[in-house]
């Protein structure tokens, strides 16, 4: 009969086979951890969901102009009620207070359509309607980021970054 050791020793190296949505690096004469995410607006958005889904009343995050922005038409849509940005250590965040609409999360739903391995690009006659006009969808413009019924009045199309119900 094998001893247990060997019977799970290949069962070890197993989760090392599958790729990780985010790498580590060590800061070089350090003991921090970095962590760098392949897709920082789709990091984003799961930390909003997932701060909708514990209750929590803000979501703090790593700051960037793109992040930001997104948070402003979201603040503006009013799936968010607040948008702050902060300083901690010297770097840079961004606090997000959630909205709430009694016990009821204002953001039902929110997916990502273009991402880093499919863009998905639309121009101003094909622009998604989320819901029939009730929800939102997030296009990245040359004039910056606006809601498709923004988009479709200055007749602009542009990257598809998400719907949000």
């Amino acid at each position: 009969m094998w001893p247990k050791q060997s019977l799970y020793a290949s069962l070890w190296s197993l989760p090392v086979m599958f790729p990780r949505t985010c790498s580590q690096r060590r800061v070089a004469r350090s003991n921090q951890i970095i962590m760098v995410t392949t897709d920082p607006i789709s990091d984003m958005l799961a930390r909003i969901h997932n701060g909708y889904m514990a209750g929590k009343k803000a979501v703090v995050l790593p700051w960037s102009k793109v992040k930001e922005s997104l948070a402003n038409v979201l603040a503006q849509n009013r799936y968010l009620s607040k948008v702050e940005t902060t300083t901690d250590d010297g770097k840079k965040n961004l606090q997000l207070e959630l909205k709430y609409n009694g016990k009821i999360a204002a953001m039902q739903s929110v997916k990502r359509i273009s991402k880093p391995s499919v863009r998905v690009y639309a121009n101003k006659h094909q622009l998604p309607k989320v819901l029939g006009g009730m929800g939102i969808a997030i296009i990245s413009t040359p004039q910056g980021l606006l809601t498709d019924k923004e988009a479709r009045k200055k007749g602009l199309g542009g990257e598809v970054i998400c719907e949000v119900s």
